[in-house]
């Protein structure tokens, strides 16, 4: 049950972050900051990104690891960005290596990372195992409209590069043709703050149903949710991922029920 609930939590989570990205870039783009586990937050995205997917991730985070001072919904959609296009550059399968560790900078720091301002950052690389960028592109992946995918509009590098610099953040790139790409970002520590702790919660036991369920959503993880909460609350459940699919379910149990009205809840 923690688990089934932990999914609940992440996904309304992940819907609130979505909708704060439309707001955020509605009003130009600047991030809402705050101190912010950032460990946590790419671990969950990471996971919610490569979900249904082939491809696996692998994570090592630095011990005592600092918050950062972040806007967590974009940051969230920058590391949601480079961990599909990673996905999309391994079709036959591979690794996303994660890494995440405490990084001070200054005059003396060896070797020295272009543009970036001294200061504690939480430093963060993502590396694929995918076809790597060609030399005569490196130039060019963060301009807004260049992509090399047919269908993609090249705002996905664009944007995510736009968001960690205005976090007064770095973003950096190295590839090698045929062996992978790495991007590393760099986005400012915040001060160390406990988390506030919960207050003891109270749970009301809920009323036993019955009746049938059909659950249509195109998100697995979504249906196998409903299915299970419904079917501990004693209801039968069905799922379908299309809403034609969903009408064809009904159509074809309404037919075995000759005499009788459908008694479906969607």
């Amino acid at each position: 049950m923690a688990e089934r609930l932990d999914d609940a939590k992440n996904a309304s989570l992940r819907a609130r972050d979505l909708a704060q990205q439309l707001l955020t870039f509605a009003r130009g783009g600047a991030p809402i900051k705050k101190t912010a586990s950032i460990g946590k937050l790419i671990q969950d995205t990471v996971s919610f990104s490569l979900r249904g997917s082939h491809n696996r991730s692998e994570f090592e985070f630095g011990a005592d690891l600092s918050p950062a001072e972040i806007d967590a919904g974009q940051i969230s959609q920058v590391i949601a960005n480079l961990v599909v296009n990673a996905d999309q550059v391994m079709p036959n399968g591979g690794t996303l290596h994660v890494s995440c560790e405490n990084f001070s900078y200054s005059a003396d720091t060896t070797p020295a990372v272009p543009d970036l301002a001294p200061g504690d950052y939480v430093r963060v690389r993502i590396r694929d195992e995918g076809v790597g960028i060609p030399e005569k592109y490196m130039k060019r992946i963060f301009d807004p409209y260049f992509t090399t995918k047919p269908k993609g509009n090249g705002f996905g590098l664009a944007t995510a590069y736009s968001i960690i610099k205005n976090h007064n953040g770095l973003m950096m790139v190295e590839s090698e043709v045929h062996v992978g790409t790495t991007f590393t970002i760099y986005p400012p520590a915040g001060l160390h703050q406990d988390s506030p702790a919960e207050a003891p919660r109270t749970f009301t036991p809920a009323l036993p149903g019955t009746g049938r369920v059909l659950v249509v959503d195109d998100e697995d993880a979504i249906r196998d949710l409903v299915e299970f909460t419904l079917t501990r609350l004693g209801y039968k459940v069905s799922q379908a991922a299309t809403a034609l699919g969903g009408v064809t379910f009904i159509a074809k149990n309404s037919k075995l029920e000759k005499d009788s009205t459908p008694s479906f809840s969607i």
